[in-house]
């Protein structure tokens, strides 16, 4: 991998990090009233960063397959099944954590949770997509550059 397209994965990384730490620090406040424990926090957070890399995975690929899509849909499904079947059973048993206790199933009925997650997963992704529209133009160009300097009849 190249010095700057390693830069680009890194900053797009950091780009996503960022949008969706602060983007649900910013939006709970607002979208939640006091219903809402703080611990379903680092769960949006966290289903919302599974859903940016996975949708990130589909949008790099060159090829999509069913295995690879496949790959995505389980990895999408297994977030909220993991952590509900933990809630449910696991952490009562276990870590005697009573207030993480069905908090996720508590937060998926919620609407603006939804809402949230539709747009900070639009706004965290924007940058793949444009870089991705722009991607043949660019190639395009560098093509064109390079054939007038081999023949500088076409013009």
């Amino acid at each position: 991998m190249r010095k700057r397209q390693l830069l680009k994965w890194v900053l797009i990384g950091f780009w996503h990090a960022f949008v969706v730490f602060f983007g649900w620090y910013f939006l709970w406040p607002v979208l939640f009233t006091f219903d809402v424990d703080l611990a379903n926090l680092g769960e949006a957070i966290g289903f919302n960063s599974v859903l940016v890399i996975s949708l990130k995975i589909l949008i790099e690929a060159c090829h999509w397959n069913l295995f690879l899509v496949g790959s995505v849909a389980i990895s999408l499904a297994a977030y909220p099944v993991i952590t509900v079947l933990t809630q449910q059973w696991l952490m009562v048993g276990m870590f005697n954590n009573a207030n993480e206790f069905r908090t996720y199933l508590h937060l998926c009925y919620r609407l603006p949770y939804f809402l949230g997650t539709l747009v900070l997963t639009v706004l965290a992704l924007a940058p793949d997509v444009a870089f991705k529209a722009c991607k043949p133009a660019v190639r395009d160009y560098r093509l064109m550059r390079r054939r007038r300097k081999t023949n500088p009849i076409i013009t």
